[in-house]
């Protein structure tokens, strides 16, 4: 940060107009940090700033009401009832997404860092008298009609249940199999005319999910579902991040957003809250057709209220996979900005967020943090279940993986026609061959997919043989480190550093395993020393 520096800030709500005097610019950044918060009133502002500052140090900074007299030579405006940042100059508004750190001359109050994460729907700009910059422009045909649509009532509420009762009820019935599944499409010994059994339910269960997924509704002020499952969720997602950065570095948690505040009730959704809604859909799906064939309901009626009736059943003790935690624990964590530990394994489900505030990770004391990364929504092959937010990025990533394909096969071929070269490569992957393209020419999140795929069938061979849970949880928990280590800047040697021991430990309880692991180790290590 620069020299210090005296600063008025202004900070306004619907309802009242407050200044304060502070001492420097580190002072200030205390008070601009709570910003990524996005509170819309003063007593949400007050409690987003517990992230960076005692009970008493804010006290110590207490605001004063605001009249149209005097003149200010440094100032900044927090604006909470329009969403703007403004200074009279450059230096007063921040760089975001950032880290702060005091100058040694301004240490003394609040935490040693100031995580910077402007929400993208603030407005940031330079007006040089601070009387002007109150006067607020009437709003433009480019802000955001959707921003006040309270969507989770419609995405989890009767709308969506109703919804899903009319598509399910909307197949013709002639088009319906007979029967449901009884065997697991996963078991390896399905037969083909189960195998063909579960996909004719699950093209029907597609089309039912992209239909919902897809169509304008009124009650979404015209917009479609879909677009509020991917409408800021990077931004949601640094939220996230930086949370984490604040627990391993101050050795605490951060304080939860509260249940009232605007960003729970009517923010984005982040990756845990899509991929929970991905399985939700399908769940919900999968049991209107159990009512519609085994009990013979076709009244629109009484299935929406069955859905209804499963919908908060699942939330509430539903099972996601290797999670030990309810689906609705898994929302709530993430909507109230608390990151998730990857080691849960003595936690009280019925109160996780009581219980994760004391879970402290490994012996280090710095915990290890878990998050879906939604891989399976992209093997859907459909954009309406997709991760992008523009269809033209999820035509291109299909192209890249169709290649990828193509080049996969002819490598196969040639081990084929040459069956003395590439043996190794047969005998130790089984389901996830993958080809490798030349160090430095591949996209680091498709290679990322591709350090999926082995270790996930590495996590199958695990189940196979029973083996205890913290095994599994430490390869993901560990894999999750490297994952964000794409978009948090660090250093990809030492996000490896953590997985290939891991695997260098599985190697030793699981000698048949040994083969997967070396050679798994050693992607890894190529990996992370081309993104170097």
């Amino acid at each position: 940060m620069n020299d210090s520096l005296s600063i008025t800030l202004i900070l306004r709500d619907k309802d009242s107009l407050f200044y304060q005097e502070v001492a420097n610019e580190w002072q200030a950044m205390l008070m601009l940090g709570p910003i990524s918060a996005d509170p819309r009133s003063f007593e949400e502002f007050t409690e987003a700033c517990t992230r960076y500052l005692q009970d008493d140090e804010l006290e110590s900074m207490a605001w004063h009401p605001l009249t149209s007299q005097g003149d200010f030579d440094n100032w900044i405006l927090i604006d909470l009832a329009h969403q703007r940042l403004v200074a009279n100059s450059e230096e007063g508004i921040p760089i975001s997404p950032e880290i702060y750190e005091p100058t040694e001359e301004e240490v003394g109050i609040g935490t040693p860092v100031v995580w910077i994460n402007l929400p993208p729907w603030w407005e940031c700009s330079i007006v040089q008298d601070w009387r002007a910059a109150l006067e607020v422009v009437a709003p433009t045909e480019d802000e955001d009609p959707l921003e006040e649509v309270d969507f989770r009532k419609v995405l989890f509420g009767s709308p969506f249940a109703e919804a899903l009762a009319k598509g399910a009820l909307g197949i013709d019935k002639k088009v319906l199999p007979k029967s449901m599944p009884t065997v697991d499409e996963d078991d390896p010994n399905i037969s083909d005319d189960d195998y063909e059994l579960h996909e004719e339910w699950r093209e029907l269960t597609v089309k039912v999910h992209a239909d919902w997924l897809m169509t304008p509704r009124a009650d979404l002020a015209g917009s479609i579902p879909r677009d509020f499952l991917h409408r800021n969720r990077e931004w949601k997602a640094m939220e996230i991040q930086y949370r984490q950065h604040q627990w391993s570095m101050l050795r605490q948690p951060p304080p939860a957003i509260d249940t009232d505040s605007h960003l729970y009730r009517l923010g984005p959704m982040g990756i845990d809250e899509v991929v929970v809604y991905f399985d939700l859909c399908r769940a919900m799906i999968g049991f209107a057709w159990k009512c519609i064939v085994e009990q013979k309901i076709r009244d629109h009626e009484k299935l929406s209220v069955l859905l209804t009736e499963f919908n908060e059943d699942w939330m509430e003790n539903g099972k996601m996979e290797l999670e030990p935690c309810s689906p609705i624990a898994i929302v709530e964590s993430e909507r109230r900005l608390l990151p998730r530990t990857a080691d849960r394994t003595h936690i009280d489900c019925d109160c996780p967020l009581c219980q994760m505030v004391d879970e402290t990770g490994g012996p280090s004391g710095q915990p290890m943090f878990t998050a879906f990364d939604g891989s399976h929504l992209m093997f859907e092959d459909n954009f309406a279940f997709s991760l992008h937010d523009d269809i033209d990025e999820w035509e291109e990533m299909q192209e890249e993986l169709d290649s990828f394909d193509d080049q996969l096969d002819e490598q196969i071929e040639l081990q084929e026609l040459e069956p003395g070269e590439g043996a190794e490569f047969e005998t130790v992957w089984k389901s996830s061959r993958v080809y490798e393209e030349p160090s430095g020419k591949e996209d680091p999140q498709l290679a990322m997919l591709k350090l999926a795929f082995r270790l996930s069938e590495l996590v199958s061979d695990l189940q196979d043989r029973k083996a205890p849970r913290d095994e599994i949880e430490g390869l993901n928990g560990s894999f999750n480190v490297l994952r964000q280590s794409l978009n948090l800047g660090i250093d990809p040697l030492a996000a490896s550093r953590s997985l290939i021991d891991q695997l260098e430990q599985l190697a030793t309880r699981h000698p048949e395993l040994t083969g997967k692991s070396a050679d798994l180790q050693s992607t890894i290590d190529q990996w992370s020393r081309d993104k170097r």
